[in-house]
C-alpha cells in the first residue's frame, strides 16, 4: 500500500508533537511532586522557604507554557487543578509575610495567570475553566485558597491517569474529617463551601446530606439540622520555627499600603481633619473633608479624582474646637465644597513594591474662596493646589513597620497672591499588638518657602482598625505648632477620622 509523502510527514509530525507534549506534561507533574513533597506538610505550606529560593516561579512559567487546548479533557483538568493551587502559593509568596489572602488586594480577581496566552484570574480559572467546564463538585475539595479553612493541599500532583481516584479520595477525606463535617446530636456542622456552592452538590431530587453520605464511612441522618461553620481565612502557613524560618506577624497589615491599586481594583478614602488654633484670645477652626477615589488602570498606574469640602469658624473669647460643628455665623464663618480635580498614583520602580508617587490637582469651585474680593471669611485658596506625594513603607519585624512620606505642595497656583510652596516630611512608626489593630506615632515637619519664611511641625498618636482587609477606620490626634504660634504663645491641634474601602 502506497502512502503519500505529505501524509506521512504530517502523521510523523503529529506523532512526535504528541509524544513531546506527553513527555513534558509527565516531567512537569514530576517536578510538581518534588515541590509539594518539599514544602507541604499536613496541608500547611512553608511559604518562608519558598520565598527564599523562588522555586515556585519556574513551575508557574512551565504551567503557563502548556497548550491547554491541545490536551484531552482529563489531562487539561488535572493540569488546571495543579496550576490553580500553585498560583495561589505564588501569589501568597509575593506578599509574604501576610496574615491572610484577604489582606492582599484583588487576590482572586487580578488577571495574572496566562492560559493559552490569555491573562485570567484565579476566580476565572476556578469558575469558568474548571467548575463550569467539568461540572464536578469534587473539585471544591481539590482546590486550595491559602487559608486554614480550605481543603488541605496534598503532597502529590493531580495526574490524568489517576485523577478520578484522587478526586474521590480528597472528597472522602473532607467529609470524614470532623473539622469539615462535625456531628453534634441532631445537628451537623458543615464546611462553608457546602453553603456557598450548594447548587453544585444538589439537584431537585437530592440533598446535601445525601451527597455527603456517598463518601461518608458513617452516614448522617437525613433528619439532622444543618448548620454551616465559620470559615477560617487565616493563612495556612507552616509553623516556621520547625524549619528555621520566621512566622508571619501582624506587621503585614501596615498603617498604609504604599503600593498602587491592582488592575481593575478600586480604592475609596474619606479623610476628615479638624484643625484648631488658639492665640491672642481668638480661635480659628478649619474642618476639611477630603475624598479620594482611585481605579487601577494597570497594576502600576492608577487614575482617579479628589475633592474637598471646608468649613471655617472664627471665634473670640472662650471656645472649643468642636464649636465648629455648631451653627455658623454668616459674618465670621463659612463653608464650601472648595475644589475637585484629577488624581493619579504611579509605581515608578517595579522592584520597589511598597513605593509609589501620588499627584493631584485641586481646581477651585468658587472665584472668591479667600474672601478678599467680597470681604467674606477665608475658606480656601483662590488658585489651583498641586500636591505630589512620595510614599514608602517598610516592615521592620513582626510587630513594627515604618511609613515615610515626602511631599511637594504648591498652593494658590495662578491666584492673585504669590504661590505658597512647601515640602512636608512625615514619618510614622506603627506597632501591631493584635491582628487587625494598629497603634502608631507620627512626626511631620514642613518649611514654607515664602517671605517671611514659616514652618509647621506636628507630633501625633493614632490607631487603626481593620474590620476586614477591605474596610478600615483610623483615628489620629496631633499637637501642631507654627512660627506664628511660637511668637504669640498660641497652641493648635488636629483631630482626624479616616475611612478606607478597597475592592
Amino acid at each position: 500500500m502506497k502512502i503519500k509523502k505529505g501524509s506521512l510527514t504530517i502523521a510523523l509530525s503529529l506523532f512526535f508533537l504528541f509524544g513531546w507534549s506527553q513527555s513534558n506534561v509527565s516531567s512537569l507533574l514530576d517536578s510538581t511532586d518534588v515541590f509539594l513533597e518539599k514544602y507541604v506538610f499536613n496541608g500547611y505550606i512553608n511559604y518562608h522557604q519558598i520565598k527564599l529560593d523562588q522555586s515556585i516561579d519556574e513551575l508557574i512559567q512551565s504551567y503557563q507554557k502548556i497548550n491547554y487546548s491541545s490536551q484531552n479533557k482529563n489531562v487539561r483538568k488535572a493540569l488546571l487543578i495543579n496550576a490553580y493551587n500553585l498560583k495561589v502559593i505564588q501569589k501568597v509568596v509575593a506578599d509574604y509575610p501576610t496574615l491572610s489572602v484577604q489582606a492582599i488586594p484583588r487576590f482572586f480577581l487580578k488577571e495574572d495567570f496566562l492560559l493559552d496566552g490569555n491573562p485570567i484570574s484565579l476566580n476565572q480559572l476556578e469558575k469558568k475553566h474548571l467548575l463550569e467546564s467539568y461540572d464536578d463538585p469534587r473539585l471544591h475539595f481539590a482546590l486550595v485558597c491559602g487559608a486554614k479553612g480550605c481543603p488541605p493541599l496534598k503532597q502529590k500532583a493531580y495526574r490524568p491517569e489517576s485523577l478520578n481516584d484522587q478526586l474521590d479520595q480528597v472528597t472522602k477525606d473532607i467529609v470524614n474529617k470532623s473539622y469539615f463535617v462535625r456531628l453534634d446530636e441532631n445537628k451537623v456542622y458543615l464546611f462553608k463551601v457546602f453553603e456557598w456552592y450548594k447548587e453544585d452538590f444538589v439537584d431537585r431530587n437530592s440533598t446535601l446530606i445525601q451527597y455527603i453520605n456517598q463518601y461518608r464511612t458513617q452516614p448522617i441522618s437525613e433528619n439532622s439540622t444543618i448548620k454551616f461553620r465559620k470559615y477560617d481565612w487565616s493563612l495556612n502557613a507552616l509553623v516556621d520555627d520547625l524549619f528555621g524560618g520566621t512566622k508571619a506577624g501582624n506587621s503585614s497589615l501596615r498603617y498604609i499600603v504604599s503600593s498602587t491599586i491592582p488592575k481593575k481594583g478600586w480604592e475609596l478614602k474619606w479623610f476628615n481633619n479638624l484643625y484648631s488654633q488658639s492665640a491672642q484670645n481668638q480661635r480659628n477652626s478649619f474642618f476639611t473633608s477630603s475624598v479620594n477615589v482611585l481605579y487601577g488602570l494597570t497594576d502600576r498606574f492608577n487614575i482617579g479624582a479628589t475633592g474637598r469640602y471646608r468649613r471655617v469658624k472664627n471665634q473670640i473669647g472662650d471656645s472649643s474646637a468642636f464649636d465648629l460643628f455648631k451653627s455658623l455665623n454668616a459674618s465670621s464663618d463659612r463653608q464650601e465644597v472648595s475644589g475637585i480635580g484629577p488624581l493619579i498614583r504611579w509605581a515608578a520602580v517595579p522592584k520597589w513594591t511598597h513605593f509609589s508617587i501620588q499627584s493631584s490637582l485641586l481646581i477651585p469651585l468658587d472665584k472668591d474662596l479667600s474672601g478678599n474680593a467680597l470681604m467674606q471669611p477665608y475658606v480656601d485658596y483662590d488658585g489651583l493646589i498641586w500636591f505630589t506625594q512620595f510614599f514608602n513603607d517598610l516592615t521592620i519585624n513582626n510587630k513594627f513597620s515604618i511609613f515615610t512620606e515626602v511631599d511637594f505642595l504648591i498652593e494658590d497656583l495662578g491666584g492673585d497672591n504669590p504661590s505658597r510652596i512647601s515640602t512636608p516630611l512625615t514619618a510614622i512608626l506603627s506597632y501591631f499588638p493584635f491582628k487587625n489593630y494598629t497603634l502608631y506615632t507620627l512626626a511631620s515637619y514642613s518649611p514654607y518657602y515664602e517671605d517671611p519664611s514659616d514652618y509647621f511641625y506636628q507630633l501625633g498618636i493614632g490607631t487603626k482598625y481593620q474590620f476586614t482587609p477591605n474596610y478600615e477606620i483610623e483615628l489620629l490626634y496631633s499637637h501642631f505648632d507654627t512660627k506664628f504660634l511660637n511668637k504669640v504663645d498660641g497652641e493648635a491641634a488636629t483631630y482626624n477620622l479616616g475611612l478606607r474601602y478597597s475592592y
